[in-house]
């Protein structure tokens, strides 16, 4: 896996057998962390970190057989799921709070990565790591693993993270610039859908671009779901996963989404399912990958 969506979020746990999406979902009637398995979604009703309502800026990653989410009820908690429930880790060295749509992880090897007010960090599942600060960007942004490299773009600029060091990539991203986008790893590439660009006044986007670790190309897919932003999207197996999001980001939700896409890497499809999590109601969705 590894990648997030963009700013808010919504987040999850995964399956007991098998590879799932996870998404932990809190609402007032039914809170419960929710996994995918290619075709269905399950609902661990009350499976939610802290067991109570939580931030929707938690942002998650996979590390080894876990998910691994940062924020909780001080903001600076470091959890994780293992396919069943939540815990809570005490782990040193936890990095402040998320500052609104800074908060963004991605998976780099056996460490999650974290960029939040400007720095970036690193936990190795027992502590925090303080490596260097996160280079400039505008706006709300996404990152991604690549191979040994952590990638972010905010819309117009793309960066790649080594471990050590931030290096920009001097060549242009998806156009038009954009925000409220998702990201995430596909096989040998970083892959970009959908997003906004002037809230309620402007169509969503519902393009998809590849990130080969150079630079971007659009793929030009015979099918796409809806224009959107603030929606989740993570790997599964050889494909994808998107689920949810709004077409009015921002400024006035029309179209809350609760429905779910698979990418192969050259067409979408969408899975319809007999079950699903609830519509976002105006927050982004955060999901990951349980192996």
């Amino acid at each position: 896996l590894t990648g997030v969506a963009c700013g808010a979020g919504q987040k999850a746990p995964s399956a007991i057998v098998g590879p799932r999406a996870v998404l932990s979902v809190w609402d007032a009637s039914t809170p419960a962390t929710w996994t995918f398995d290619g075709a269905s979604w399950t609902p661990l009703v009350g499976a939610v970190p802290g067991g109570q309502p939580h931030d929707s800026e938690w942002p998650m990653a996979t590390l080894g057989n876990q998910v691994v989410l940062f924020g909780g009820s001080t903001g600076n908690e470091t959890w994780s799921f293992d396919g069943a429930s939540w815990t809570e880790l005490q782990v040193m060295n936890p990095p402040p709070p998320c500052s609104f749509g800074g908060c963004i992880v991605a998976t780099l090897g056996t460490r999650v990565v974290l960029l939040t007010n400007g720095q970036t960090y690193a936990f190795d599942g027992a502590g925090w790591t303080h490596v260097v600060a996160t280079p400039p960007t505008q706006g709300v942004f996404a990152a991604a693993g690549l191979g040994d490299r952590v990638v972010i773009f905010d819309g117009a600029n793309t960066w790649t993270f080594d471990r050590a060091s931030w290096t920009q990539v001097m060549t242009p991203g998806p156009q038009p610039v954009r925000t409220n986008f998702s990201m995430a790893t596909l096989g040998r590439s970083v892959v970009l859908f959908g997003g906004v660009t002037c809230g309620m006044a402007c169509p969503p986007f519902n393009d998809t671009w590849n990130f080969d670790g150079a630079g971007w190309t659009q793929v030009m897919t015979p099918t796409a779901p809806p224009g959107r932003g603030g929606f989740g999207l993570t790997a599964l197996g050889d494909q994808l996963v998107l689920f949810g999001g709004s077409d009015g980001y921002f400024t006035g939700f029309t179209t809350d989404y609760n429905d779910t896409w698979a990418f192969d890497g050259v067409d979408w499809r969408p899975i319809v399912t007999e079950n699903a999590p609830p519509k976002a109601g105006g927050t982004s969705v955060v999901i990951a990958t349980l192996p």
